[in-house]
């Protein structure tokens, strides 16, 4: 059996319900000198997710048991890296990263599309002039007092949307390896 590589970045994504491990390195606030790297996550309504690292030789090691992530909320987080040694601390980095929806907690009657799915689907129906009570609740919730009445507020908000979702397939894409469909390179050649 081929034993994983451990990643030395943070994941953008992770599913509530597995084990996550990741290593950082950092010359600065080596492990072996007494320095922890600890990481906290938050999200709105949320109570604030504190990881703390272990020490791999220099390295920080992150590890989060499958138990643990279980009891996380899917969403969107902020995050914040840190290392503490003593009575010192020193902010490293921060960014965002999405704790997606455990696939085998959740009703066989989840809704799996993203927030920007749902809403150009909405918009769509809308445009087709079938949209339903929920459809219209997803674009009041996602596009504020749009007039459903206004074909042209419509055509807006959907290539709006219809944009967050294809920079959405594009990043997870390029998460799995595949690549981006939408890196397209244009050239103009002009005479001097």
């Amino acid at each position: 059996m081929a034993i994983a590589t451990v990643p030395t970045s943070e994941p953008l994504s992770f599913y509530s319900g597995d084990s996550i491990t990741w290593q950082i390195s950092n010359s600065d606030y080596k492990a072996s000198d007494g320095w922890t790297l600890k990481y906290d996550l938050r999200k709105s309504g949320v109570a604030v997710l504190t990881l703390t690292s272990t020490a791999s030789g220099d390295d920080h090691l992150i590890s989060v048991s499958a138990a643990t992530t279980a009891g996380y909320t899917a969403g969107e987080y902020e995050w914040r890296s840190y290392v503490t040694s003593g009575s010192e601390k020193y902010t490293i980095a921060t960014g965002i990263i999405e704790i997606l929806a455990n696939t085998t907690a959740v009703a066989s009657s989840y809704d799996w599309r993203s927030t920007a799915k749902k809403v150009v689907d909405a918009l769509e129906t809308a445009l087709e002039g079938t949209a339903s009570a929920s459809d219209l609740t997803i674009i009041s919730q996602s596009c504020g007092d749009l007039s459903i009445t206004r074909k042209s507020d419509i055509y807006g908000e959907l290539q709006k949307w219809k944009t967050i979702y294809e920079n959405e397939k594009a990043k997870q894409d390029i998460a799995n390896g595949r690549g981006s469909k939408r890196n397209s390179v244009y050239m103009r050649f002009v005479n001097p």
